[in-house]
Parts: structure tokens; C-alpha cells; sequence
């Protein structure tokens, strides 16, 4: 029994020294940085807030999305109706 004690005060010591570590990769400064950008609340989507390479892919998605949306259309519309000869 004070064996296992003695385990969970250890166990407490190490989580308690790794939960007070400071970050010290620029990396993680730089995604807090972003996300404290990303998360003002000035009624602009986030597509928007990430600037212009968000924006074009986004377009691109929605463009892409369309042309497929549109295919399948005509594909369950030729399938339903038949190619005329």
C-alpha cells in the first residue's frame, strides 16, 4: 500500500512539472498568434479572415463542387431518360 502511495505522489510530481512548461518551439507562438486573428469576432467569415490564398481556395472548392454537383446531374439524367440515337 505505501508502495502505490508513493507511485501516485511521483506521478503527481511529474504531471504537475509538465503541465507548468512553457512552450518553446516558434511554431506554437505563431498558431496562438493565428488563432487569436482568427477568432476576433467582426462578423467575417474565416475564409475571409485567412486572406487571399483561403479565399482562392475556397472559390476553387465551390467551383469544383458545382462542376461535380452538375455532373451527376446529367449523369442521373441520361441514365433516367437514355441517350437518343
Amino acid at each position: 500500500m505505501q508502495n502505490s502511495q508513493k507511485l501516485l505522489g511521483a506521478c503527481r510530481v511529474i504531471a504537475r512539472q509538465m503541465s507548468t512548461l512553457t512552450p518553446t518551439s516558434g511554431r506554437y507562438v505563431k498558431m496562438q498568434g493565428v488563432q487569436k486573428h482568427l477568432g476576433i469576432d467582426n462578423d467575417l467569415p474565416v475564409y475571409i479572415k485567412g486572406g487571399f490564398g483561403d479565399r482562392a481556395m475556397f472559390g476553387a472548392t465551390l467551383l469544383l463542387t458545382m462542376a461535380g454537383l452538375g455532373l451527376s446531374l446529367e449523369t442521373f439524367y441520361n441514365l433516367t431518360v437514355g441517350k437518343k440515337d
